[in-house]
Protein backbone atom coordinates (compact mmCIF):
# COMPACT_ATOMS: atom_id res chain seq x y z
CA UNK A 1 0.00 0.00 0.00
CA UNK A 2 1.29 3.79 -1.12
CA UNK A 3 1.43 5.94 2.13
CA UNK A 4 0.14 9.31 1.56
CA UNK A 5 1.74 12.64 1.78
CA UNK A 6 0.92 12.68 5.90
CA UNK A 7 2.75 9.58 6.64
CA UNK A 8 6.01 10.22 4.35
CA UNK A 9 6.39 13.80 6.17
CA UNK A 10 6.12 12.07 9.37
CA UNK A 11 8.75 9.24 8.04
CA UNK A 12 10.86 12.23 6.90
CA UNK A 13 10.84 14.48 9.86
CA UNK A 14 11.67 11.40 12.48
CA UNK A 15 14.76 10.00 10.50
CA UNK A 16 16.09 13.47 10.56
CA UNK A 17 15.81 13.80 13.99
CA UNK A 18 17.40 10.92 14.99
CA UNK A 19 20.32 11.96 12.92
CA UNK A 20 21.37 15.58 12.72
CA UNK A 21 18.54 17.18 15.26
CA UNK A 22 15.61 19.24 14.79
CA UNK A 23 17.53 22.34 13.56
CA UNK A 24 18.29 21.46 10.08
CA UNK A 25 15.25 19.36 9.89
CA UNK A 26 12.95 21.67 7.66
CA UNK A 27 15.50 22.59 5.21
CA UNK A 28 16.43 18.71 4.57
CA UNK A 29 13.08 18.13 4.62
CA UNK A 30 12.47 20.68 1.98
CA UNK A 31 15.29 19.21 0.07
CA UNK A 32 14.33 15.77 0.20
CA UNK A 33 10.64 16.65 -0.99
CA UNK A 34 12.68 18.66 -4.04
CA UNK A 35 14.54 15.62 -5.22
CA UNK A 36 11.76 12.75 -4.70
CA UNK A 37 10.20 12.28 -8.46
CA UNK A 38 6.59 13.07 -8.71
CA UNK A 39 4.83 9.99 -10.90
CA UNK A 40 2.69 11.01 -13.46
CA UNK A 41 -0.24 8.34 -14.17
CA UNK A 42 -0.59 7.06 -17.54
CA UNK A 43 -3.80 8.27 -19.04
CA UNK A 44 -3.43 5.57 -22.07
CA UNK A 45 -5.68 2.87 -21.45
CA UNK A 46 -3.58 0.07 -23.15
CA UNK A 47 -1.72 0.42 -20.26
CA UNK A 48 -2.69 -0.69 -16.73
CA UNK A 49 -1.01 0.18 -13.23
CA UNK A 50 -0.23 -3.15 -11.63
CA UNK A 51 -1.33 -3.92 -8.53
CA UNK A 52 0.84 -2.43 -5.47
CA UNK A 53 2.25 -4.76 -3.51
CA UNK A 54 2.49 -4.93 0.30
CA UNK A 55 6.05 -3.19 0.37
CA UNK A 56 6.71 -0.33 -1.91
CA UNK A 57 6.22 2.17 0.51
CA UNK A 58 8.88 0.04 2.37
CA UNK A 59 11.48 0.42 -0.80
CA UNK A 60 10.34 4.47 -0.89
CA UNK A 61 11.60 4.68 2.95
CA UNK A 62 15.06 3.07 2.53
CA UNK A 63 15.45 5.25 -0.43
CA UNK A 64 14.97 8.28 1.46
CA UNK A 65 17.42 6.89 4.41
CA UNK A 66 20.42 6.42 1.79
CA UNK A 67 19.70 9.74 0.20
CA UNK A 68 19.86 11.35 3.26
CA UNK A 69 22.84 9.71 4.33
CA UNK A 70 24.73 11.08 0.92
CA UNK A 71 23.74 14.95 1.58
CA UNK A 72 25.05 14.09 4.61
CA UNK A 73 28.52 12.78 3.63
CA UNK A 74 28.71 15.82 1.22
CA UNK A 75 28.28 18.21 3.89
CA UNK A 76 31.15 16.44 5.97
CA UNK A 77 33.53 16.75 3.06
CA UNK A 78 33.09 20.50 2.19
CA UNK A 79 35.59 21.58 5.45
CA UNK A 80 33.39 22.50 8.08
CA UNK A 81 35.01 24.04 11.01
CA UNK A 82 37.31 22.19 12.38
CA UNK A 83 37.17 23.64 16.32
CA UNK A 84 33.30 21.96 16.30
CA UNK A 85 33.67 17.90 16.45
CA UNK A 86 31.95 16.57 13.82
CA UNK A 87 28.42 15.51 14.65
CA UNK A 88 27.92 12.05 15.36
CA UNK A 89 26.35 9.91 12.32
CA UNK A 90 24.10 7.42 13.63
CA UNK A 91 23.32 5.02 10.80
CA UNK A 92 20.49 2.95 10.54
CA UNK A 93 21.02 -0.40 9.20
CA UNK A 94 20.18 -0.76 5.39
CA UNK A 95 17.16 -3.24 4.99
CA UNK A 96 17.61 -5.97 2.39
CA UNK A 97 15.15 -4.77 -0.13
CA UNK A 98 13.83 -7.46 -2.14
CA UNK A 99 13.36 -7.83 -6.01
CA UNK A 100 10.02 -6.56 -7.80
CA UNK A 101 7.84 -9.19 -7.78
CA UNK A 102 7.27 -10.47 -11.64
CA UNK A 103 4.33 -9.02 -13.19
CA UNK A 104 1.33 -11.25 -13.13
CA UNK A 105 -1.21 -11.41 -15.97
CA UNK A 106 -4.57 -10.22 -14.53
CA UNK A 107 -6.75 -12.71 -13.81
CA UNK A 108 -10.16 -13.10 -16.06
CA UNK A 109 -13.01 -12.50 -13.93
CA UNK A 110 -15.73 -15.42 -13.41
CA UNK A 111 -18.28 -16.43 -15.41
CA UNK A 112 -21.62 -14.91 -13.41
CA UNK A 113 -24.12 -17.52 -12.93
CA UNK A 114 -27.41 -17.15 -14.41
CA UNK A 115 -29.75 -16.42 -12.15
CA UNK A 116 -31.92 -18.81 -10.22
CA UNK A 117 -35.47 -18.52 -11.79
CA UNK A 118 -37.80 -17.62 -8.96
CA UNK A 119 -40.56 -20.17 -8.04
CA UNK A 120 -43.86 -19.28 -9.58
CA UNK A 121 -46.43 -18.45 -6.27
CA UNK A 122 -49.23 -20.87 -6.07
CA UNK A 123 -52.57 -19.15 -6.84
CA UNK A 124 -54.11 -18.11 -3.41
CA UNK A 125 -57.13 -20.08 -2.37
CA UNK A 126 -59.78 -18.07 -1.18
CA UNK A 127 -61.07 -19.57 1.95
CA UNK A 128 -64.63 -21.52 1.84
CA UNK A 129 -67.40 -19.76 3.08
CA UNK A 130 -68.59 -21.21 6.05
CA UNK A 131 -71.94 -23.17 5.82
CA UNK A 132 -75.29 -21.88 6.16
CA UNK A 133 -76.70 -22.52 9.07
CA UNK A 134 -79.93 -24.86 8.34
CA UNK A 135 -82.94 -23.03 8.41
CA UNK A 136 -85.05 -23.53 12.00
CA UNK A 137 -87.67 -25.90 11.96
CA UNK A 138 -91.44 -25.15 11.30
CA UNK A 139 -93.27 -25.57 13.92
CA UNK A 140 -96.57 -26.48 12.99
CA UNK A 141 -99.39 -24.38 14.55
CA UNK A 142 -101.32 -26.24 17.14
CA UNK A 143 -104.39 -28.26 16.74
CA UNK A 144 -107.11 -29.08 18.36
CA UNK A 145 -106.14 -32.71 20.10
CA UNK A 146 -108.90 -34.66 20.26
CA UNK A 147 -109.88 -36.26 23.31
CA UNK A 148 -108.47 -39.76 24.65
CA UNK A 149 -110.50 -42.30 25.32
CA UNK A 150 -109.91 -44.37 27.85
CA UNK A 151 -109.50 -48.24 27.27
CA UNK A 152 -109.62 -51.08 29.71
CA UNK A 153 -105.96 -52.39 30.66
CA UNK A 154 -105.31 -55.33 28.71
CA UNK A 155 -105.21 -58.83 30.78
CA UNK A 156 -102.09 -59.86 32.01
CA UNK A 157 -100.58 -62.12 29.51
CA UNK A 158 -99.37 -65.66 31.29
CA UNK A 159 -95.90 -66.43 31.64
CA UNK A 160 -93.95 -68.43 29.11
CA UNK A 161 -91.15 -70.80 29.28
CA UNK A 162 -87.78 -69.03 28.85
CA UNK A 163 -86.30 -70.76 25.19
CA UNK A 164 -82.89 -72.03 25.01
CA UNK A 165 -80.57 -70.33 24.08
CA UNK A 166 -77.88 -73.06 23.82
CA UNK A 167 -77.95 -76.52 23.05
CA UNK A 168 -79.78 -77.40 26.30
CA UNK A 169 -80.42 -76.07 29.76
CA UNK A 170 -79.61 -77.41 33.18
CA UNK A 171 -83.03 -78.56 34.75
CA UNK A 172 -81.44 -79.65 38.11
CA UNK A 173 -78.58 -79.89 39.55
CA UNK A 174 -78.06 -81.51 42.88
CA UNK A 175 -74.59 -82.02 45.25
CA UNK A 176 -71.83 -80.60 43.51
CA UNK A 177 -71.91 -79.80 40.07
CA UNK A 178 -69.87 -77.64 38.04
CA UNK A 179 -68.78 -76.52 34.80
CA UNK A 180 -65.50 -76.51 32.65
CA UNK A 181 -62.87 -74.64 34.46
CA UNK A 182 -64.71 -75.77 37.86
CA UNK A 183 -67.42 -73.05 37.79
CA UNK A 184 -70.22 -74.38 40.05
CA UNK A 185 -73.27 -74.89 37.77
CA UNK A 186 -76.97 -73.77 38.68
CA UNK A 187 -80.05 -74.66 37.74
CA UNK A 188 -81.04 -72.82 34.71
CA UNK A 189 -78.18 -72.72 33.22
CA UNK A 190 -77.20 -72.84 29.39
CA UNK A 191 -75.38 -76.09 28.28
CA UNK A 192 -73.50 -74.46 25.11
CA UNK A 193 -71.16 -76.23 22.62
CA UNK A 194 -68.00 -78.13 23.99
CA UNK A 195 -69.01 -77.22 27.30
CA UNK A 196 -68.39 -80.27 30.26
CA UNK A 197 -70.10 -81.09 33.29
CA UNK A 198 -68.95 -82.97 36.19
CA UNK A 199 -70.36 -84.30 39.52
CA UNK A 200 -68.42 -84.76 42.80
CA UNK A 201 -69.29 -86.67 45.14
CA UNK A 202 -71.59 -89.93 45.68
CA UNK A 203 -75.05 -88.05 46.31
CA UNK A 204 -74.27 -85.26 42.89
CA UNK A 205 -76.53 -85.14 39.94
CA UNK A 206 -77.03 -83.32 37.35
CA UNK A 207 -80.29 -83.12 34.66
CA UNK A 208 -80.05 -81.40 31.55
CA UNK A 209 -83.36 -81.19 29.02
CA UNK A 210 -83.07 -80.31 25.31
CA UNK A 211 -85.76 -78.27 23.10
CA UNK A 212 -87.59 -81.68 22.11
CA UNK A 213 -88.07 -82.57 25.40
CA UNK A 214 -84.68 -85.29 25.51
CA UNK A 215 -83.29 -85.38 29.09
CA UNK A 216 -80.19 -86.84 30.39
CA UNK A 217 -79.37 -87.49 33.73
CA UNK A 218 -76.28 -87.50 34.95
CA UNK A 219 -74.95 -89.86 37.74
CA UNK A 220 -72.88 -89.30 41.12
CA UNK A 221 -69.16 -89.22 40.04
CA UNK A 222 -69.17 -88.36 36.85
CA UNK A 223 -67.97 -86.26 33.69
CA UNK A 224 -69.72 -85.74 30.28
CA UNK A 225 -68.44 -82.87 27.47
CA UNK A 226 -68.44 -82.19 24.17
CA UNK A 227 -72.25 -81.53 23.69
CA UNK A 228 -73.14 -80.47 20.39
CA UNK A 229 -75.92 -80.04 17.47
CA UNK A 230 -76.40 -78.87 14.77
CA UNK A 231 -74.67 -78.33 11.62
CA UNK A 232 -76.74 -81.33 9.88
CA UNK A 233 -75.94 -83.70 12.83
CA UNK A 234 -78.03 -84.71 15.72
CA UNK A 235 -77.70 -84.80 19.57
CA UNK A 236 -73.87 -85.67 20.79
CA UNK A 237 -71.63 -85.84 23.64
CA UNK A 238 -68.96 -87.77 25.13
CA UNK A 239 -69.66 -89.96 28.58
CA UNK A 240 -65.91 -89.65 29.99
CA UNK A 241 -66.49 -91.75 33.69
CA UNK A 242 -69.72 -92.51 35.06
CA UNK A 243 -73.37 -93.12 34.80
CA UNK A 244 -75.97 -91.40 32.59
CA UNK A 245 -79.55 -92.23 32.01
CA UNK A 246 -81.00 -90.95 28.92
CA UNK A 247 -85.32 -90.62 27.54
CA UNK A 248 -84.34 -89.89 23.78
CA UNK A 249 -87.58 -88.79 21.79
CA UNK A 250 -88.00 -89.73 18.36
CA UNK A 251 -85.11 -88.31 16.59
CA UNK A 252 -84.73 -87.74 12.91
CA UNK A 253 -83.53 -91.36 10.85
CA UNK A 254 -80.58 -89.21 9.24
CA UNK A 255 -79.79 -87.32 13.19
CA UNK A 256 -79.62 -89.83 15.48
CA UNK A 257 -78.40 -89.09 18.97
CA UNK A 258 -74.34 -90.34 19.60
CA UNK A 259 -73.37 -91.19 22.82
CA UNK A 260 -69.86 -91.65 22.78
CA UNK A 261 -66.89 -93.55 25.18
CA UNK A 262 -63.89 -94.42 25.36
CA UNK A 263 -64.60 -97.62 23.96
CA UNK A 264 -67.56 -97.56 22.42
CA UNK A 265 -70.66 -95.86 20.49
CA UNK A 266 -74.33 -96.02 20.96
CA UNK A 267 -76.37 -94.50 18.09
CA UNK A 268 -80.51 -93.57 19.34
CA UNK A 269 -83.03 -93.00 17.43
CA UNK A 270 -85.30 -92.68 20.01
CA UNK A 271 -85.23 -95.05 23.19
CA UNK A 272 -84.76 -94.81 27.64
CA UNK A 273 -81.15 -96.25 28.18
CA UNK A 274 -78.53 -96.68 30.49
CA UNK A 275 -75.29 -96.08 29.88
CA UNK A 276 -71.74 -96.70 32.13
CA UNK A 277 -68.18 -95.99 31.60
CA UNK A 278 -65.32 -97.21 34.31
CA UNK A 279 -62.19 -95.72 34.64
CA UNK A 280 -60.77 -98.10 32.12
CA UNK A 281 -63.50 -96.55 29.50
CA UNK A 282 -65.16 -100.11 29.10
CA UNK A 283 -68.71 -99.14 28.36
CA UNK A 284 -72.18 -101.24 29.53
CA UNK A 285 -75.29 -100.29 27.61
CA UNK A 286 -78.53 -101.30 29.05
CA UNK A 287 -81.82 -100.76 26.89
CA UNK A 288 -84.43 -100.14 29.32
CA UNK A 289 -87.09 -100.01 25.89
CA UNK A 290 -86.87 -99.20 22.49
CA UNK A 291 -83.41 -100.57 20.34
CA UNK A 292 -79.81 -99.33 20.23
CA UNK A 293 -76.87 -99.77 17.93
CA UNK A 294 -73.87 -100.16 20.11
CA UNK A 295 -70.34 -100.42 18.32
CA UNK A 296 -66.78 -100.89 19.78
CA UNK A 297 -64.17 -98.41 18.85
CA UNK A 298 -61.06 -100.80 18.47
CA UNK A 299 -62.43 -103.14 15.82
CA UNK A 300 -66.25 -101.11 14.62
CA UNK A 301 -67.49 -104.48 15.42
CA UNK A 302 -71.82 -103.80 16.45
CA UNK A 303 -74.43 -105.24 17.80
CA UNK A 304 -78.16 -104.00 18.13
CA UNK A 305 -79.14 -104.23 21.93
CA UNK A 306 -82.81 -104.99 22.38
CA UNK A 307 -85.41 -103.70 25.58
CA UNK A 308 -84.29 -105.47 28.63
CA UNK A 309 -80.59 -106.27 27.23
CA UNK A 310 -77.44 -105.00 27.38
CA UNK A 311 -74.06 -105.10 26.25
CA UNK A 312 -70.63 -104.45 27.02
CA UNK A 313 -67.75 -102.92 24.67
CA UNK A 314 -64.42 -104.37 26.89
CA UNK A 315 -61.40 -106.28 26.66
CA UNK A 316 -61.87 -109.74 27.89
CA UNK A 317 -65.42 -110.42 26.93
CA UNK A 318 -67.17 -110.87 23.84
CA UNK A 319 -69.33 -107.87 22.51
CA UNK A 320 -72.99 -110.10 22.37
CA UNK A 321 -76.60 -108.66 23.50
CA UNK A 322 -77.52 -110.56 26.83
CA UNK A 323 -80.85 -110.59 28.72
CA UNK A 324 -80.57 -108.54 31.93
CA UNK A 325 -81.44 -111.12 34.61
CA UNK A 326 -84.18 -109.91 36.84
CA UNK A 327 -83.75 -108.41 40.69
CA UNK A 328 -83.37 -111.06 43.03
CA UNK A 329 -84.12 -110.38 46.65
CA UNK A 330 -84.58 -112.00 49.87
CA UNK A 331 -85.73 -111.34 53.37
CA UNK A 332 -83.29 -112.00 56.77
CA UNK A 333 -85.23 -115.14 57.30
CA UNK A 334 -84.22 -116.23 53.71
CA UNK A 335 -81.22 -114.17 52.50
CA UNK A 336 -80.41 -113.94 48.63
CA UNK A 337 -77.43 -114.08 46.73
CA UNK A 338 -78.10 -111.30 43.99
CA UNK A 339 -74.85 -111.19 41.69
CA UNK A 340 -70.86 -112.27 41.72
CA UNK A 341 -68.66 -110.15 39.99
CA UNK A 342 -64.87 -110.07 40.23
CA UNK A 343 -63.35 -107.20 41.22
CA UNK A 344 -59.75 -105.41 40.07
CA UNK A 345 -57.77 -106.41 43.70
CA UNK A 346 -55.61 -104.16 43.10
CA UNK A 347 -58.45 -101.20 43.24
CA UNK A 348 -60.99 -103.07 44.94
CA UNK A 349 -63.74 -102.28 41.99
CA UNK A 350 -65.56 -104.36 39.89
CA UNK A 351 -64.27 -105.26 36.22
CA UNK A 352 -67.44 -103.74 34.62
CA UNK A 353 -67.17 -105.70 31.86
CA UNK A 354 -67.41 -108.78 34.62
CA UNK A 355 -70.15 -107.26 36.60
CA UNK A 356 -71.80 -109.83 36.67
CA UNK A 357 -70.73 -112.79 35.99
CA UNK A 358 -73.01 -114.23 33.87
CA UNK A 359 -73.49 -117.96 33.57
CA UNK A 360 -71.41 -119.66 30.54
CA UNK A 361 -69.25 -116.54 30.13
CA UNK A 362 -65.66 -117.12 28.38
CA UNK A 363 -63.30 -114.87 29.88
CA UNK A 364 -60.28 -113.59 27.92
CA UNK A 365 -57.31 -112.85 30.60
CA UNK A 366 -55.19 -111.89 28.16
CA UNK A 367 -57.50 -109.21 27.97
CA UNK A 368 -58.09 -107.92 31.05
CA UNK A 369 -56.56 -104.95 32.62
CA UNK A 370 -55.23 -107.10 35.21
CA UNK A 371 -54.84 -110.39 36.86
CA UNK A 372 -54.90 -109.58 40.15
CA UNK A 373 -58.41 -110.36 40.72
CA UNK A 374 -61.42 -111.40 43.38
CA UNK A 375 -65.02 -112.68 43.07
CA UNK A 376 -67.38 -111.08 45.83
CA UNK A 377 -71.01 -112.47 46.48
CA UNK A 378 -73.47 -109.39 46.46
CA UNK A 379 -76.51 -110.09 49.20
CA UNK A 380 -80.36 -109.38 49.99
CA UNK A 381 -80.18 -108.31 52.59
CA UNK A 382 -76.16 -107.00 52.83
CA UNK A 383 -75.68 -109.01 55.81
CA UNK A 384 -77.29 -112.14 55.94
CA UNK A 385 -75.62 -114.96 58.66
CA UNK A 386 -72.81 -116.39 55.96
CA UNK A 387 -72.06 -116.72 52.37
CA UNK A 388 -70.95 -120.27 51.47
CA UNK A 389 -68.73 -120.54 48.50
CA UNK A 390 -68.49 -123.66 46.35
CA UNK A 391 -65.71 -123.20 43.74
CA UNK A 392 -65.16 -126.08 41.49
CA UNK A 393 -66.21 -128.66 44.63
CA UNK A 394 -64.04 -126.57 47.14
CA UNK A 395 -65.83 -124.92 50.07
CA UNK A 396 -64.94 -121.72 51.44
CA UNK A 397 -67.44 -119.64 54.21
CA UNK A 398 -67.75 -115.99 54.92
CA UNK A 399 -69.19 -113.93 57.71
CA UNK A 400 -68.53 -110.45 57.11
CA UNK A 401 -68.68 -108.50 54.54
CA UNK A 402 -68.04 -107.74 51.90
CA UNK A 403 -68.01 -111.59 50.97
CA UNK A 404 -65.30 -112.44 49.02
CA UNK A 405 -63.90 -115.72 47.74
CA UNK A 406 -60.35 -115.46 48.18
CA UNK A 407 -60.83 -113.48 51.21
CA UNK A 408 -58.80 -109.67 52.10
CA UNK A 409 -56.50 -108.53 54.43
CA UNK A 410 -57.22 -107.04 57.27
CA UNK A 411 -57.26 -103.39 55.87
CA UNK A 412 -60.28 -105.18 53.98
CA UNK A 413 -58.35 -104.96 50.33
CA UNK A 414 -59.31 -107.97 48.47
CA UNK A 415 -56.43 -110.57 48.34
CA UNK A 416 -55.31 -111.13 44.86
CA UNK A 417 -56.16 -114.18 42.97
CA UNK A 418 -55.49 -115.09 39.20
CA UNK A 419 -58.35 -118.14 37.58
CA UNK A 420 -56.70 -120.71 36.01
CA UNK A 421 -57.27 -121.65 32.43
CA UNK A 422 -60.50 -123.91 31.70
CA UNK A 423 -63.76 -124.67 32.55
CA UNK A 424 -64.92 -123.31 36.14
CA UNK A 425 -68.17 -123.55 38.13
CA UNK A 426 -69.07 -121.82 41.33
CA UNK A 427 -72.09 -121.48 43.47
CA UNK A 428 -72.81 -119.66 45.73
CA UNK A 429 -75.12 -119.86 48.92
CA UNK A 430 -76.40 -117.45 51.57
CA UNK A 431 -77.82 -118.11 55.02
CA UNK A 432 -79.50 -116.88 57.68
CA UNK A 433 -77.20 -118.30 60.58
CA UNK A 434 -73.31 -118.57 61.40
CA UNK A 435 -71.38 -121.27 59.73
CA UNK A 436 -72.34 -124.86 60.29
CA UNK A 437 -69.53 -127.04 62.01
CA UNK A 438 -69.00 -129.00 58.69
CA UNK A 439 -67.75 -125.56 57.20
CA UNK A 440 -69.39 -126.59 54.32
CA UNK A 441 -72.79 -125.00 54.98
CA UNK A 442 -74.57 -122.41 56.77
CA UNK A 443 -77.20 -122.94 59.79
CA UNK A 444 -80.35 -121.57 59.69
CA UNK A 445 -82.44 -120.73 56.82
CA UNK A 446 -80.53 -120.99 53.19
CA UNK A 447 -81.87 -118.76 50.20
CA UNK A 448 -81.72 -119.36 46.75
CA UNK A 449 -78.28 -120.80 45.76
CA UNK A 450 -76.97 -119.13 42.37
CA UNK A 451 -74.73 -120.79 40.28
CA UNK A 452 -72.70 -119.52 36.67
CA UNK A 453 -70.32 -121.72 34.75
CA UNK A 454 -67.38 -119.88 32.83
CA UNK A 455 -64.25 -120.39 31.24
CA UNK A 456 -60.98 -118.74 31.06
CA UNK A 457 -58.33 -118.49 28.40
Amino acid sequence: MKPNDEELDRLIDSLLAETIGNETAPDLRARILARVPQRTPVSSRRFRRLPQTGNSWMAAAAAAVVFIGMILAAIAWSGPDKSVAPPVVHRLPVEKVPSAPEAVAPRAPDPVPAPTPLPKPEPRKEPEPPPLPPPPPVVPAPKDEPKKVETPPAPAKEPRETRVTGIARIERAEGDVRLRLGDAAATGDQVLPRMEIATVGPKSRAVIRYLDGTSVEIGPESAVRDFAEGDGKGKTFFVAKGAVTAEVKKQPADRPMILTTPLGEAKVLGTTLRLKVDEKGATRLEVVEGKVRLTRLSDSKGVEVVTSHYAVTAGGVELVSRPIAPPRTGTADRPAIVLVQVLNAETGLPLLQLDPVEDRMVIALSELPTRNLNIRAVTSPEKPGCVVFNYDGEYKIEVNAPFLLMGNDPAKKPLPWTPLAGDHVLTVTAYSGGPAPSRREGQGTAGAPLTVRFRIK
